[in-house]
């Protein structure tokens, strides 16, 4: 994939409190980043000399859906060969990463919650799948 054909967007259940949305982003946005080291800009120095650390070359768009359309997000994703990363109710009720794979790894993917999914991948691919969605406000 050509990275100008790149795409990103964070979907989020809109019904959760501000904080838990800013979490999810959060979480989601340096999940995501794993995948996509090759999109941070290199470091540049400001006017006075100063060392800044390279960001994120792409806009990221937020978007807005209840659990069930993030679900079915994820499996039409999968489906499309997207590059995703959900969250869900598991990792934020989890207290260790070794408790949230457990409890993970015990729940059938019908049964799971999610609260957010980062989607990466073609423009195309990633609108036609998102495009209908409004934005998170």
């Amino acid at each position: 994939m050509q990275p100008e054909d790149m795409k990103l967007v964070l979907v989020i259940d809109p019904s959760l409190p501000i904080g838990v949305i800013a979490n999810i982003s959060a979480l989601l946005s340096i999940s995501i980043g794993k995948y996509l080291q090759e999109n941070l800009g290199p470091d540049i120095s400001d006017a006075s000399g100063l060392s800044h650390r390279g960001i994120f070359d792409r806009a990221i768009t937020v978007l807005a859906a209840a659990p069930k359309d993030i679900a079915n997000l994820h499996s039409a994703g999968t489906a499309a060969d997207l590059v995703l990363v959900g969250l869900t109710t598991h990792a934020q009720e989890a207290h260790t990463y070794d408790e949230y794979s457990r409890t993970l790894a015990a729940t059938a993917t019908e049964k799971l919650d999610y609260l957010g999914i980062a989607i990466c991948g073609s423009r195309k691919r990633v609108t036609k799948l998102t495009g209908s969605l409004p934005l998170l406000r």
